[in-house]
């Protein structure tokens, strides 16, 4: 579903809901690079799945990455349970995706996912080329990218294994000043 401002699909929150610094930012083309610097509390996460659902939406295969297991659990939960029309091909993308799996062992839940589309940063191969179940697409959106290491960072650029690559951090923690 397109709004006025021609930006497709949302996630929590409606595109009207967006300012107008956000709706920009969700109406760049899904297949561009870029990176989105700002304080908690921003919007960047949702910035980053509006992002992943139009990637979905365009047929494309993203992958979303971050540094916190939790954080890809409730994204990966969030989606399955949404019944928000404008987020339909994200959701059947994730599920083509994703097995659930249970355990009384994992992060104090009694769930967890094991998706090959949405996950942390350990499972990408260019930083962990030994993981049994890596993160695979042609497109990556990650999230909380201030805390990787420089060194990952570095592994994740030069790898070259992405047509695109849309960073999203906190513009107060480590990514952004390593890279000033």
């Amino acid at each position: 579903m397109k709004d006025k401002d021609g930006v497709i699909g949302h996630w929590l929150v409606s595109l009207g809901d967006l300012d107008d610094q956000q709706k920009y930012i969700a109406a760049l083309k899904p297949e561009e690079s870029y990176m989105v610097e700002g304080c908690a509390g921003s919007g960047k996460s949702v910035l980053a799945m509006i992002k992943f659902n139009q990637l979905c939406q365009n047929g494309q295969n993203p992958v979303y990455a971050t540094m916190m297991r939790g954080l890809t659990d409730t994204i990966i939960s969030e989606v399955l349970a949404s019944d928000d029309e404008g987020m339909a091909a994200a959701r059947n993308y994730v599920s083509s995706k994703t097995v659930e799996k249970r355990s009384s062992r994992s992060h104090g839940k009694p769930w967890y996912y094991q998706s090959t589309c949405i996950g942390t940063c350990f499972m990408l191969p260019c930083i962990n080329p030994g993981y049994r179940s890596p993160l695979k697409g042609e497109h990556l959106v990650l999230d909380e990218c201030q805390d990787l290491s420089y060194g990952d960072f570095k592994k994740i650029v030069g790898s070259k294994g992405f047509k695109s690559i849309c960073w999203y951090g906190d513009d107060d923690q480590q990514l952004s000043d390593t890279l000033d």
